[in-house]
């Protein structure tokens, strides 16, 4: 019985350990600053040149301020957690909540150096953005 309560508590600390880790990981890489890229989505697909102004910037401590040209349009803090995705049992995403946002989050990645945002997939109206860092 020892061992298996043993087994227990060590698989249960491993699995904890790397979602620590993955959180970790990517909030390392997202700080910084992002321009958007490309958005695919509700009301319109559309891609975005260098230089078009629109910025998310994430700092140490969690913080976050997103701009449009010249002026800040928000501001605050934000949490990294891991969610089952709505449409799946099996896919297990890390999620982006802004200032405690309650059940308002988007998924968060980094692929070839992109910041991806993403709404989950059960949410009508959603969409995908991508930003590249400047």
């Amino acid at each position: 019985m020892k061992t298996i309560y043993f087994l227990l508590l060590s698989s249960t600390f491993l699995i904890s350990c790397k979602k620590y880790k993955e959180q970790k990981d990517i909030g390392k890489h997202i700080i910084g600053t992002w321009e958007l890229e490309h958005f695919y989505g509700w009301p319109e697909s559309r891609a975005y040149p260098p230089g078009n102004g629109n910025t998310i910037s994430f700092s140490r401590g969690f913080v976050f301020e997103t701009w449009s040209h010249d002026t800040l349009t928000s501001r605050g803090i934000y949490s990294l957690d891991r969610e089952k995705d709505c449409y799946s049992d099996r896919e297990i995403r890390l999620k982006m909540i802004a200032n405690g946002g309650g059940d308002s989050y988007e998924y968060v990645d980094i692929e070839d150096g992109k910041l991806i945002l993403g709404t989950p997939s059960c949410y009508e109206d959603g969409g995908t953005s991508y930003w590249r860092k400047l």
